[in-house]
């Protein structure tokens, strides 16, 4: 489940603003807003969330701050970006060691399925 807690842990350890991360995570800074707020809660691969955690990394790496975020996050700083993200992401879900929650099946996902459903209920 996602944690706001966390999000605004993150967002008082490196000092940062909903503007500071939008800037970064290309989006308004009210989208940040409604996420620290509780308004919306993304689900775990969302893109909303990729964005948040997007903007936070970069913010981060910009600003020296790469040390501070993976201390907050419990990774290792001399990871991957990509591995530094999927770290953050994982820690906003409170996720342990070795387990990740369901991933978001975005509607063009469901399409595609359904037509190859379809295309082999008539084959059968």
């Amino acid at each position: 489940m996602f944690s706001r807690q966390r999000l605004n842990t993150l967002f008082t350890g490196l000092g940062c603003s909903n503007i500071d991360i939008a800037k970064y995570a290309g989006c308004d800074p009210s989208n940040i807003s409604r996420i620290r707020t509780g308004a919306r809660i993304p689900a775990f691969g969302s893109r909303a969330l990729e964005k948040v955690v997007s903007g936070m990394c970069t913010y981060a790496d910009v600003n020296n701050l790469t040390k501070k975020l993976c201390a907050l996050c419990g990774c290792t700083s001399d990871s991957l970006p990509d591995n530094i993200k999927e770290a953050v992401e994982r820690w906003l879900f409170e996720c342990p060691d070795g387990l990740s929650p369901l991933p978001v099946v975005r509607s063009a996902d469901r399409d595609t399925f359904g037509l190859r459903l379809s295309a082999v209920m008539d084959l059968l």
